[in-house]
């Protein structure tokens, strides 16, 4: 029998829960439920593994529909999440109540309980298909406690002019004819010259230019046409050597967000051997610079799209798509995006609480992005997103992210997430991460514990290589 003293607030609301649909949790399971994810023994990670983390977010519902009926007692729920914010059951009710858009109080180091419940028999554990609804069984897991939510193949040859970019066939018609134009009036110009008495010093003049010219261009990244449509940058750079990609269950894939603002951790990621996907965004001061040295280093190369986010914090960044925009406007928008980072083969959004739950949007950016031949990636920025729901609707290969590794950034958070990360492949065969670039701590700790989890079995491969 589970004494009251040995359970925290949440497992007890949970516990009354099942307890109204004549279910009854096991005194193991509520024992897991309390505590701190790190201090699990081997037999309670077990528990942890097979019986809670596949029913995260029916836990979840659970408890949401506690907090809902509890009204005058918000107060309590809050005071008690400063007690038990580090235990398992603590963190899954932060979590609903961020999704509920509760304002949280910092944590501060666990203490006696504001509220206890009543004491818990033991019985049951969770059943799979039991609670009524709405309760739905999704394996959705987010491993650690998320506090805010934020996500290629380069070509193994480039095929220029195979998937040209539909851009050019809708927005720079225009263009197209100025330079057509131009480049006839210097024909033009150039054979004057050349005919004329200083000609042969001309031509040897215009040889000169046009290499200075020319150089700069593809260092730039030429026309502004990336991913898999060509990018100039590419045919002056040193022969390229890609990571090694092995997609044999269990099998982990890894997208760092949030690159481009600043090259602080570069040259730390550049030294994981690893086939991670470094997701860019788009407009920064260097997105395109390290677009490039990743690439070049061997990884790949997807566009982190700025969403609209809930308010008050609606603005995710420039080049943001927004629930207020027509489809033309969407199209225009990531058009414009893309042509700011080189190397593209995929996509993901980039916060995006309000945008990615709108359908409708979801849907013309995975129009978009099956027109330009680039893969998916469902973030998970919010609960309801609707990222995956859109693509597969198109046909598009389901890739959805199940953790967040890094966000608490200490090393010993970012272990635990990516052991619990590999105990997740070991199970299903194919699992997918998401860390964040400009973090202090991520780089050395995902790069360690890349070499450890090899070393157990656990295969790495890029995002764009595998499906879950």
């Amino acid at each position: 029998m589970a004494e009251q003293r040995d359970m925290n607030y949440f497992t007890n609301e949970l516990y009354q829960y099942y307890l109204e649909h004549g279910i009854t949790l096991s005194e193991e399971t509520m024992n897991v439920m309390n505590k701190i994810p790190l201090e699990l023994s081997g037999n309670e990670r077990e528990v942890y593994v097979k019986f809670i983390l596949p029913r995260r977010h029916q836990i979840k519902q659970a408890l949401k529909t506690r907090f809902v009926c509890s009204g005058a007692r918000k107060e309590v729920w809050h005071n008690n999440l400063r007690l038990y914010s580090r235990s398992v059951i603590g963190q899954i009710a932060s979590e609903m109540l961020i999704e509920e858009e509760v304002a949280l109080l910092e944590p501060i180091p666990p203490g006696p309980p504001t509220a206890p419940g009543p004491p818990a028999p033991p019985g049951q554990v969770l059943p799979p298909e039991q609670p009524a609804p709405p309760m739905q069984l999704e394996q959705e897991i987010l491993p650690v406690l998320p506090i805010s939510i934020k996500r290629s193949s380069p070509l193994l040859g480039i095929k220029m002019g195979k998937n040209r970019r539909k851009i050019f066939q809708r927005k720079r018609k225009v263009g197209r004819l100025v330079i057509a134009g131009s480049f006839v009036v210097l024909l033009l110009l150039l054979s004057i010259f050349l005919f004329s008495p200083w000609g042969p010093w001309g031509h040897l003049l215009f040889k000169t230019s046009g290499a200075k010219s020319n150089n700069p261009g593809y260092a730039e990244g030429g026309s502004g046409v990336s991913g898999r449509n060509g990018n100039a940058g590419q045919a002056a750079g040193a022969p390229r050597s890609e990571k090694a990609s092995d997609a044999t269950p269990p099998t982990i894939a890894i997208v760092v967000d949030d690159v481009g603002e600043n090259t602080s951790n570069l040259s730390q990621w550049l030294a994981i051997d690893a086939p991670l996907t470094f997701s860019v965004m788009p407009h920064c001061t260097c997105s395109r610079d390290l677009a490039e040295q990743l690439y070049q280093a061997g990884y790949r190369i997807m566009l982190h799209v700025p969403t609209e986010n809930q308010p008050p914090h609606s603005y995710a960044g420039n080049g943001q798509i927004a629930t207020a925009m027509d489809r033309e406007t969407v199209f225009r928008t990531l058009d414009d995006d893309l042509a700011t980072v080189p190397y593209v083969v995929g996509i993901n959004n980039h916060e995006g609480g309000k945008g990615c739950d709108d359908l409708q949007l979801m849907t013309w950016e995975c129009e978009w992005a099956k027109e330009n031949d680039l893969f998916v990636v469902d973030s998970r920025s919010s609960a309801q997103s609707k990222v995956s729901q859109a693509g597969t609707s198109l046909g598009l290969e389901r890739r959805c992210n199940q953790a967040f590794l890094d966000e608490q950034n200490n090393p010993d958070y970012i272990r635990s997430a990516m052991r619990q990360l590999a105990d997740l492949a070991r199970l299903n065969g194919i699992v997918i991460g998401v860390c964040h670039f400009p973090r202090p701590n991520t780089p050395s700790v995902v790069g360690e514990m890349v070499r450890e989890l090899e070393a157990g079995g656990i295969h790495f491969a890029f995002v764009e290589d595998i499906h879950n």
